[in-house]
């Protein structure tokens, strides 16, 4: 098995950041949203799985303003991946149904770019997300199976039918 010749950290990104946005005026909420997740870089089941983070800036009609991945291992590839989505004028629901070649060594059944645009997909429905023990491809099933709650956001009270789950801690 190949073994990593570098421990060395990466830190990659495309387009906008919030810096930038935020010199022009633009507020998150408002006119802009982001998610921050982390993933690992391949299959965690396969050995040396090493865990990335990923940042994705977009508009609330999915278009994507820019991207951030910091990591050891396959950020390039990654940062490639979106840079090209956002010069065909793609958007977070393209992310999400990218199609990428399955290798456990190599990548995950849903790469981490899918995962991104999983949870960028539920922050435009307004749906929450858990980092702690749900993963976000299994959300929408989750959140279909238990029952109605309802949440605030800050200050303003938005009242929308939608579902939590919690993990049990077992």
């Amino acid at each position: 098995m190949e073994k990593r010749s570098s421990s060395h950290l990466h830190a990659t990104a495309v387009g906008l950041n919030k810096k930038t946005l935020k010199a022009a005026g633009k507020q998150k909420g408002q006119d802009h949203e982001s998610v921050l997740i982390n993933q690992k870089s391949h299959a965690d089941y396969y050995p040396e799985a090493i865990p990335i983070t990923l940042k994705l800036i977009f508009v609330r009609d999915g278009t994507i303003y820019g991207a951030q991945i910091f990591g050891q291992d396959k950020v390039n590839k990654r940062i490639d991946t979106i840079a090209v989505t956002m010069r065909v004028k793609g958007t977070v629901n393209d992310l999400a149904e990218l199609e990428f070649a399955y290798m456990p060594p190599h990548s995950s059944a849903k790469d981490p770019v899918n995962m991104l645009g999983f949870v960028a997909q539920n922050v435009l429905l307004i749906i929450p997300y858990c980092s702690i023990g749900v993963r976000s491809y299994n959300a929408d099933r989750i959140l279909m199976q238990n029952g109605p709650f309802i949440i605030a956001n800050g200050a303003a009270a938005m009242e929308r039918p939608v579902t939590m789950f919690l993990p049990s801690g077992d």
